[in-house]
């Protein structure tokens, strides 16, 4: 298991490789005073959450880092993915084809494993035919 220092070690050397703006990352450290998302370590097991006015929402725990690591960097790229798309638009076209398709582009560069990509593609796929 790696010390919440080495996961946020990993993720900012991850983020770099794709120019991820250290703004979209979670703080990692217990922290209820922030809004944002926040990745803590908790009985050997990580938590990641979601906190806003101090409250804990969309909380997920796991034993994996490789999860942990796909929670982190899935919720850090969602932005620039739609954001690429914005640039992209094809009229006519389901927006969010481009804007999904980039998204997983992005987490294969910054290595996240095969599972959790193919995870995520069926889930677009469910939400958008035709992505994949």
């Amino acid at each position: 298991m790696y010390t919440l220092t080495e996961i946020e070690q990993i993720v900012l050397e991850r983020a770099k490789q794709i120019s991820l703006p250290l703004s979209q990352l979670p703080k990692f450290e217990t922290h209820t005073a922030h809004t944002g998302y926040v990745v803590d370590l908790k009985l050997d097991a990580y938590h990641y959450y979601h906190v806003e006015r101090g409250n804990v929402s969309d909380l997920k725990i796991t034993h994996d880092p490789e999860e942990l690591l796909f929670w982190i960097l899935a919720d850090a790229t969602h932005r620039m993915a739609f954001e690429f798309e914005l640039k992209n638009r094809i009229p006519n076209q389901d927006s969010r084809i481009i804007a999904f398709q980039e998204h997983i582009r992005l987490l294969v560069q910054v290595g996240i494993t095969e599972k959790f990509i193919e995870q995520l593609k069926l889930k677009y796929n469910k939400l958008c035919k035709g992505c994949f």
